[in-house]
């Protein structure tokens, strides 16, 4: 059992009270976003941390937390506090006060005090507070967190402008919980997209394809939400879905929005669920729900900012036969998008199968991609249509998704359209169980299993 050590403030006020709790740092999936943070950890931003409720904010907290501590060989000059666990929130109305009762406490000028606010939402007003902290231009580094992340969200964007390295943390990756897992080799976990991929690929099949597959299947039916993955049996995992499902809608949607059409917002919820990646009609859905357009447009915004459904917008050339306008829906995680309509039988006897998994990837690649790379869809007037344009380094590449297997050679016409019209350098068909290289024009198109494709995301390109 690993210790991790901060200061918090005491029951007198002052940041006098040192801690000591027990973690078990070997139980937790590394996130991708430790890194990330840890490496510019010497900048003087703000790093706040958001994103869907019980996604593991906290969590990445203390292992932020827990590395400084090794790393440095200390802990006098980490400080943690969460304030749902304080009554009084007096030394948070002046940043000169807060530093100067942390400098205190320290007493060392030169030496930087790293300061971790959780649950930040609970301030009056988080984002002045952080902003006067900020200019003081002392030797501080802040990080914060929240579980209601849009109210942190809307309290502090006004102020953080330029102070801050904000940091989105979505449900666990499958590469993230492949790589905590430890049964694939580490050569096979950092490869990029070549000719003799595939080959490397078929050659491990024998070895890793069974378990990859089972892994696939969980993501598809129970998402990816750090407490479902740790639960072992479909029960438990429905439980979890439950809980996650009902706290949502209760302390964002009606507690903090203030939703007052509770009904019309589920079963908005449930007819987005039932309808992934299809074009959005929102005309249809005030139809179908019997709400008005101002009110169904604003319940999407907040599916969209509360992290629960992410809308792809249209590729477009300027080319008059393109949409341009309409997006197509998906949820950021499988699990609550099958709960919301109740079905999780086996992937393969369901007629949303090739839906489910396309929803899997779109959502692996929002969690890989960097904040230069961007995803789109790409449909014609005449019913063309590719589910996924990746934009990444100056290309464009085309993904075709079907869970079935698949015939090497037989494209769909809108995948030669596509080809034809852009001629991109490379194009990935995703199926079930076919590798193969084939050129069509200029294009290089790989055949990949969807299990390796999910292993590496955006990061295989």
């Amino acid at each position: 059992m690993n210790k991790l050590r901060f200061k918090t403030i005491g029951l007198n006020g002052f940041w006098d009270k040192e801690e000591e709790i027990d973690f078990e740092i070997k139980s937790i999936i590394p996130r991708n976003a430790l890194e990330k943070i840890y490496n510019r950890i010497d900048e003087k931003y703000i790093e706040v941390i958001i994103g869907p409720r019980q996604v593991g904010k906290t969590t990445l907290l203390n292992l932020l937390l827990y590395k400084l501590q090794h790393h440095n060989k200390r802990h006098d000059n980490l400080y943690y506090i969460n304030l749902d666990t304080i009554v009084d929130y007096k030394m948070f109305e002046n940043p000169s006060m807060f530093y100067e009762l942390i400098s205190k406490s320290f007493g060392q000028d030169k030496v930087v005090n790293y300061v971790f606010i959780d649950e930040a939402q609970r301030l009056k007003n988080p984002g002045q507070f952080l902003k006067g902290l900020f200019d003081l231009k002392k030797n501080i580094k802040i990080f914060v967190s929240g579980s209601s992340s849009l109210e942190l969200k809307s309290k502090t964007k006004e102020f953080l402008t330029g102070r801050k390295r904000e940091v989105i943390l979505l449900p666990v990756s499958f590469f993230e919980l492949v790589n905590y897992e430890g049964k694939i080799k580490d050569d096979l976990r950092h490869i990029k997209l070549a000719d003799k991929t595939i080959s490397v690929w078929q050659k491990n099949e024998l070895f890793y394809g069974k378990y990859l597959s089972e892994r696939t299947r969980d993501f598809e039916l129970y998402g990816s939400y750090p407490g479902v993955l740790t639960k072992k049996n479909a029960e438990d995992k429905l439980e979890e879905l439950n809980e996650l499902f009902n706290s949502y809608i209760k302390k964002d949607v009606v507690d903090f929005l203030k939703v007052e059409r509770v009904e019309v917002f589920n079963k908005l919820v449930k007819i987005l669920s039932a309808q992934i990646g299809n074009l959005l009609n929102n005309s249809e859905l005030c139809s179908i729900t019997q709400g008005n357009i101002i009110t169904i447009s604003k319940y999407l915004n907040i599916l969209e900012n509360t992290f629960i459904a992410y809308y792809l917008k249209p590729f477009t050339s300027n080319r008059r036969n393109e949409i341009k306008h309409s997006s197509k829906c998906f949820f950021i995680d499988n699990g609550l998008r099958n709960f919301a309509v109740r079905q999780f039988n086996e992937s393969e006897n369901r007629t949303d199968y090739d839906a489910l998994l396309e929803n899997v990837i779109v959502s692996e690649i929002l969690k890989n991609k960097n904040i230069d790379e961007e995803i789109y869809y790409w449909r014609t007037k005449s019913g063309a249509e590719i589910d996924i344009i990746i934009q990444k380094e100056g290309q464009f590449i085309p993904i075709e998704v079907k869970a079935g297997t698949s015939k090497i050679g037989t494209l769909t016409k809108s995948f030669h359209s596509f080809i034809n019209s852009f001629s991109p350098r490379k194009a990935i068909f995703i199926n079930k169980d076919k590798y193969a290289i084939i050129k069509v024009n200029r294009t290089t198109v790989y055949y990949i299993p969807a299990k390796w494709f999910l292993l590496y995301g955006m990061n295989i390109i």
